[in-house]
């Protein structure tokens, strides 16, 4: 199929986004070609992240819609850890051939993805490269701080996780090698947290999205005199597309508790550390997904020790990696 690089589709998509462009954090009006924009805002965070490989999966499946989930997901979850309000997005779409239902399918998700949350979609560019074997969805977000979070965990603390919905975005090459292309929990999409816990974890100590480097993650809090202990007993248990990669994987691939919780969340994708009396408020409340203590801040020499759930064996993350 040859690719026609007049994007004739390209004023549609620009009817579709201008329906997101109202916005207290920025103006959006149209040049002679594009979308401008008048930042409103002092202080901002910028982030960009994408779907990565689990797009392959979704491009065959043409599960489009959680495809934009996971994309919006991988943004706005960060934007939860950074303390952000996200106001305002582009997005970079690549497909291996031209597919104008596909991206038509795409942008109308990420349109509505913004519009419940008052975020402008400001453009973005499409790219053909014959090359991919799937679609990436690339977002570009902007993030009004109203104040850092200082990201420190203090001994006390408290460990809260959130339930996970799989396996996310991240470790779908190794995922796809232990159990196979077509293992159908793959293209679950991503749990976006942003929504039910922007006010419950605002004044969290630290928070950590468990993306890529899944549980190496916590080595930014680490600090000299303390240890972050995540034993085995807590309540969120990995889904069966981990279990199985551990026991069921293919012989020639087989992965090790250590290698499980340095490449996914293994049921948790997110984590903030509080005082006990707030942890156990925020537990009790209902959320979505499941939320549990799964561990504690203490006093010690800046190690993070994990209890695997496949195994029950320790798994030490440090500084230096084993």
């Amino acid at each position: 199929m040859s690719y026609d690089a007049r994007k004739p589709y390209t004023k549609d998509i620009i009817d579709m986004i201008s329906s997101t462009w109202k916005n207290q954090y920025c103006r959006v009006s149209m040049s002679s070609d594009y979308p401008v924009v008048e930042d409103l805002v002092f202080r901002k965070k910028i982030h960009t992240d994408g779907i990565g490989t689990k797009g392959k999966l979704h491009w065959k499946k043409r599960t489009f819609k959680d495809a934009v989930q996971d994309a919006m997901a991988m943004n706005l979850n960060d934007m939860l850890a950074y303390k952000s309000i996200p106001y305002m997005m582009n997005c970079h779409v690549s497909m291996p051939h031209d597919d104008n239902e596909a991206l038509f399918v795409i942008v109308k998700e990420l349109v509505k993805e913004c519009e419940k949350r008052h975020i402008a979609y400001v453009g973005g560019e499409t790219s053909i490269m014959n090359n991919l074997e799937g679609v990436e969805i690339s977002i570009t977000m902007a993030g009004y701080s109203v104040e850092q979070r200082e990201n420190k965990a203090n001994v006390g603390d408290y460990i809260v996780g959130f339930e996970s919905s799989g396996i996310h975005c991240n470790g779908l090459t190794l995922a796809r090698l232990v159990l196979g292309e077509f293992y159908e929990d793959l293209t679950i999409p991503t749990t976006i947290y942003f929504d039910d816990l922007w006010y419950e974890i605002y004044n969290a100590n630290a928070v950590i999205n468990v993306t890529g480097g899944a549980f190496t993650r916590l080595k930014s809090l680490l600090a000299n005199d303390i240890d972050i202990n995540i034993p085995y007993w807590h309540m969120l248990e990995p889904q069966q597309v981990f279990r199985e990669m551990v026991y069921y994987g293919r012989d020639e691939v087989r992965v090790d508790s250590y290698r499980m919780y340095s490449t996914f969340n293994c049921g948790i994708g997110l984590l903030a550390f509080m005082p006990k009396e707030r942890a156990i408020d925020l537990v009790s409340k209902k959320l979505p997904f499941k939320a549990a203590i799964i561990g504690a801040v203490t006093e010690g020499n800046g190690k993070a020790i994990i209890e695997s759930k496949f195994t029950g064996s320790t798994i030490i993350i440090a500084t230096a990696f084993p």
